[in-house]
């Protein structure tokens, strides 16, 4: 269970790095970067040592296209771009919602079938969401509003992220790619996708999308590290003990921690309606992974 707190804690001091860096770089150009740095790495490791798992089917491009453009292009950038406007705790709770997004769109896209306890907690789960939404301006903070314009970001970022993670499943379980293929190629061609926008929409000739070289680079070694070596590696190591129902419901620390993050480092502010929408969702999100317990040992009998 340690391992768990430590999991999301690591999570949450990842999204304060992601914050601070953003006061000398671009957000379009550091998410592209951290994603194109990704991709290669993960792409040269199959390259020199797992070459067999490099492969693409020509059927299978357009499915590796929606990975990129979802997976990583548009959820990554739709993100960053709320990351300034949104206080950490509302910016973590509202990431938590996938497992909510991805049972209606399997539902209505896919033709899944919903069991009551999961209707009954995707109509609970709403009702918690309400507090975030009807709450209006906090301490100049537009994200205090789900109707603002960075709340309505964060809301497609997190469809977007949903829908690629059921694209990145299909050609894992259905196609039998590895997983390290999948991401690599959805990283790289989005983070390039993600370097372009930047260069058009953030005026790289006009203005230097890094004002301190230093501080850039020591941060997004940090952000990497903390991410894609030790909380990546970390949670494939809990997969062998814990069930991932039990570490998708565990990820309601991450939004706490995040909060609690927020508060100390950047002076956000915790307000009650956040503990109310926390509360109410994670009951939901409990119902949820139950029915789905409930769905796994069905089919294995």
């Amino acid at each position: 269970m340690i391992g768990v707190i430590i999991l999301n804690f690591l999570f949450a001091v990842n999204l304060i790095l992601r914050k601070v860096i953003l006061d000398c770089a671009q957000p379009i150009f550091l998410q592209g970067i951290r994603l194109t740095v990704a991709g290669i790495v993960l792409l040269g490791y199959l390259y020199f040592y797992k070459r067999s798992l490099i492969k693409l089917q020509r059927q299978d491009i357009m499915l590796f296209f929606q990975a990129s453009l979802f997976f990583a292009y548009l959820s990554y950038v739709l993100s960053v771009i709320t990351m300034n406007d949104l206080s950490s705790a509302r910016f973590a709770f509202m990431l938590n919602i996938s497992p909510f997004i991805t049972a209606i769109i399997c539902h209505f896209f896919f033709k899944e079938s919903l069991s009551r306890k999961e209707v009954a907690s995707l109509i609970l789960g709403f009702i918690g969401f309400m507090p975030l939404v009807l709450v209006g301006q906090q301490d100049g903070i537009e994200s205090a509003s789900f109707f603002s314009i960075p709340g309505m970001w964060l809301f497609l970022s997190t469809v977007a992220y949903a829908y690629g993670w059921i694209v990145v499943s299909q050609l894992v379980k259905e196609r039998n790619y590895s997983p390290l293929f999948v991401t690599g190629v959805a990283f790289f061609c989005g983070g390039m996708a993600t370097l372009l926008t930047s260069f058009v929409f953030e005026g790289w000739l006009h203005e230097a999308p890094v004002s301190d070289l230093l501080k850039f680079t020591t941060y997004m070694i940090a952000i990497i590290f903390i991410s894609e070596v030790v909380a990546s590696n970390m949670y494939a190591a809990l997969l062998k003990r814990y069930s991932a129902t039990f570490l998708s419901f565990a990820g309601f620390l991450y939004p706490i921690f995040s909060a609690l993050l927020g508060w100390i480092f950047l002076q956000e502010k915790i307000t009650y309606n956040f503990f109310i929408s926390a509360i109410i969702v994670g009951v939901a999100l409990y119902i949820f992974q139950l029915s789905e317990k409930e769905k796994t040992k069905g089919r294995i009998s």
